[in-house]
């Protein structure tokens, strides 16, 4: 029995089905998968209770014409027999739909593949690639043709040598479930390399293959400005020399190899005498002109091995390597005097510069690197107190300071005691608003005989006594109970920054210390920042990341700071939960004559800014450097040009006088 209706949909009368099998309106393929199907249904116990089958096919109409249809076939009993009830549904229409939205689908995935700025590829478990978009011939200068007609090994055949190794071992086991995330360079068409990004997952297909679905991205720029802040993390921005980072680097692995070997080695400081004055007469210019000429002579007096770095204005520090006796230290000192002896010419005009060098000796003087640079930092002191281009060798008897040394520890340990430090207050200001958003507290010490001590005549000697903890942790209640009083009075937006040390950081009990702090002054920790330098977290970079870790559950900010003046790794920065970044004020103090200067600030708040992170510009000092910083968007500016660290008192001052800092940037 068929009824009219249905007969319709296939161009027939009813007649004409009546006694046909219902596989006589379907086509040859939909017929053999509709019998495999019913048999499948047949064998089944029980079948005819079972349920119905529903199936989307394509039929085949009276005049061979294929049309979509939507079929369910469910068992009836009809006078006691078995039969089965066929409903058919033209779908023509929401095929055409289906097809209309798929169409659409891939049009739009087309469009986006074409036009993101990257390369989209697919590729089987023997590297062959399946798919690749058109945008690696903007990349790359290779067109899909020709990598696809290049075979499995084209694609790594163009990775760097050193690189293919990483890049192959990778893809395997991208196809054992692991993840593939891998940098490398690759050759373009035109001969030129290029960093990539490549990141990929494996699917497993119904064709029972693994394809890999993958995306390269050109991260050369990023690599650029990397190796450029990591040169200049390690090297003095004038000189190009080694800092004292990498000279720091450097004399732990001298110093091992002379202590396995037993050989020694010597270090030379050396200070330029009165070299302020040419600074202060012809410029900053002429005397960086006068610094890299210097450098170039000490380079070319010294052997191959030896290390010489510029670890001050006008003072550099030679690392020599394996020398026999203190007499051939000396010999290289009278050297580096003899190359500085010619005359320096500018303009013109010949200069005459000389040095006065202190001379330590391993393992004569010291047995490790600091130690062994502050010996002959004490005996060029002592070189130059005897007027100029003299040469001293490390003596104990230059340890008269030691004394004063040791009366500052008992002072401080008193100081500690008597709570004898004050904290004093330095903004952040919004660059584009003048609104103040923030502050750092700085540390005082009010000595009762010696007035008001700065941070870097003490905080050093606290770190090394272990004193930097307590008075760390007075200055954070200190701080946290002032600037509560200027949350509530109405300065909602202010956020506090606090100096965090290594030894406070490595602490267990210091996650205590903090959260007692903050309930005792009931201050909000979404508005508190710690700021951690390079040492405070590389020493122990596990144990850091812990402590930070759980500082950030707390909802604490962490800042680094002083960031491009010898962070050891980029990693570091990217791996650790770092919220904010402080610039150093050394890039910032030749800005206004410096492009250098200028491109190295945009590339550093670029990263910053890449990473997620807010960025704070500190050292700025004068209005001619505010200025050179006006066109970088969403920045906070810390220096004098706004505010010298105040006193509480008249940091409030400052927070009521809302216009102060609104017209200098204004």
């Amino acid at each position: 029995m068929v009824n009219e209706r249905t007969a319709m949909i296939f161009g027939y009368k009813s007649r004409e089905l009546i006694g046909k099998p219902i596989s006589f309106l379907m086509s040859d393929k939909e017929r053999a998968l509709y019998i495999r199907a019913l048999n499948r249904y047949f064998k089944k116990p029980r079948a005819f209770s079972t349920g119905t089958i529903n199936k989307a096919i394509y039929a085949q109409n009276k005049d061979g014409a294929k049309k979509p249809v939507d079929i369910g076939l469910s068992p009836v009993k009809l006078s006691s027999r078995d039969c089965f009830l066929l409903i058919v549904r033209d779908a023509t229409e929401n095929r055409t739909n289906l097809e209309k939205a798929l169409h659409e689908a891939q049009e739009k995935y087309k469009l986006l593949i074409e036009n993101i700025p990257c390369v989209a590829w697919v590729a089987d478990e023997k590297r062959a690639m399946r798919f690749i978009s058109p945008n690696v011939y903007k990349i790359l200068g290779y067109t899909p043709e020709e990598i696809y007609t290049g075979g499995p090994g084209f694609w790594s055949g163009k990775i760097f040598q050193d690189d293919r190794e990483q890049y192959e071992k990778s893809f395997e086991e991208l196809f054992k479930g692991e993840e593939f995330l891998v940098e490398y360079r690759i050759q373009k068409k035109d001969g030129n390399w290029i960093w990539g990004r490549d990141r990929a997952v494996s699917i497993f297909e119904k064709d029972n293959l693994f394809h890999a679905y993958g995306i390269f991205t050109d991260i050369s720029e990023r690599k650029r400005i990397e190796e450029r802040v990591q040169f200049l993390a390690f090297h003095d921005q004038v000189t190009s020399l080694p800092n004292r980072a990498l000279l720091r680097d450097r004399l732990n692995q001298v110093v091992a190899f002379a202590e396995r070997s037993r050989r020694r080695l010597a270090i030379l400081y050396i200070g330029l005498d009165q070299f302020k004055r040419i600074n202060d007469t012809l410029g900053h210019d002429v005397g960086d002109k006068m610094l890299r000429g210097v450098s170039s002579r000490l380079i070319e007096s010294l052997r191959k091995g030896d290390t010489v770095a510029r670890v001050g204005g006008d003072e550099f520090c030679v690392a020599l390597a394996n020398i026999s006796r203190a007499q051939d230290a000396a010999k290289v000192a009278q050297s580096l005097s003899d190359g500085l002896d010619l005359p320096f010419t500018n303009a013109g005009r010949d200069f005459f510069i000389t040095a006065g060098i202190g001379i330590s000796l391993y393992p004569d003087d010291a047995k490790d690197p600091e130690t062994l640079i502050n010996h002959a930092e004490a005996a060029m002191h002592h070189a130059k107190e005897k007027g100029r281009n003299h040469r001293e060798f490390y003596t104990s008897s230059m340890q008269s300071t030691v004394s004063s040394t040791m009366a500052l520890e008992n002072d401080l340990a008193q100081a500690v005691k008597h709570n004898e430090f004050v904290v004093y207050y330095q903004p952040h200001v919004d660059l584009n608003t003048g609104e103040i958003i923030g502050l750092e507290a700085l540390g005082r010490w009010q000595h009762p005989q010696k007035g008001l001590i700065q941070p870097l005549d003490f905080i050093p000697l606290a770190e090394e006594t272990g004193l930097i903890v307590p008075i760390g942790e007075s200055v954070l209640r200190t701080a946290c109970k002032q600037a509560k009083v200027w949350l509530d009075e109405g300065s909602k937006n202010l956020v506090l920054a606090v100096n965090l040390s290594a030894l406070q950081l490595q602490r267990e009990e210091f996650i205590e210390t903090v959260s007692k702090v903050l309930k005792e002054t009931n201050f909000p920790t979404h508005r508190l920042m710690f700021e951690l330098t390079e040492t405070a977290v590389i020493d122990d970079v596990e144990k850091s990341a812990k402590m930070m870790g759980l500082l950030k559950n707390l909802g604490i900010h962490l800042a680094i700071d002083d960031f491009g003046t010898g962070f050891s790794s980029l990693w570091h920065l990217t791996s650790l939960p770092f919220d904010t970044m402080k610039i150093s004020g050394t890039f910032v103090k030749e800005i206004a004559t410096k492009e250098n200067s200028k491109t190295m600030i945009n590339a550093i708040v670029s990263l910053g800014k890449a990473l997620g992170m807010d960025v704070i510009v500190e050292g700025v000092e004068t209005v001619e450097q505010l200025n050179c910083l006006r066109g970088f968007k969403s920045l906070a500016i810390q220096g004098s040009v706004f505010s010298w660290p105040v006193s509480a008192r008249a940091f409030g001052g400052l927070l009521r006088e809302k216009r102060r800092f609104q017209r200098l940037v204004a």
